[in-house]
């Protein structure tokens, strides 16, 4: 018995483990970011600041959804261009993502 609990275990972990590191991933690599959230509980943006003094931009993201799946993807410079814009497409039938196109600017 302590074995396959052991495997349950050792299996949430990794679970624990791959979602804070996804969770993690949104906040980008500079020294510190604010994640804000809509109405609904949706990671609406990270902005990410050079560090906590939140005096220098480095970037925002701006996270758009339809009908709670996540659609789209804006990034902006600290001037307000946009340097990426990333769309995400859903099978209609399975509501699997299909395709991320992906537009550098």
């Amino acid at each position: 018995m302590a074995s396959v609990l052991s495997q349950i275990g050792h299996a949430i972990g990794g679970e624990v483990k791959n979602l804070y590191s996804r969770i993690s991933g949104l906040a980008g690599d500079d020294a510190y970011s604010e994640i804000g959230y809509d109405a609904n509980g949706n990671v609406s943006t990270v902005t990410t600041y050079t560090d906590s003094t939140k005096v220098t931009l480095v970037k925002t993201k701006t996270l758009s959804y339809n009908s709670g799946s996540l659609t789209g993807i804006v990034v902006t410079d600290s001037s307000g261009t946009t340097v990426l814009t990333q769309t995400l497409a859903y099978d209609a039938t399975s509501g699997d993502l299909d395709s991320v196109e992906k537009d550098y600017a």
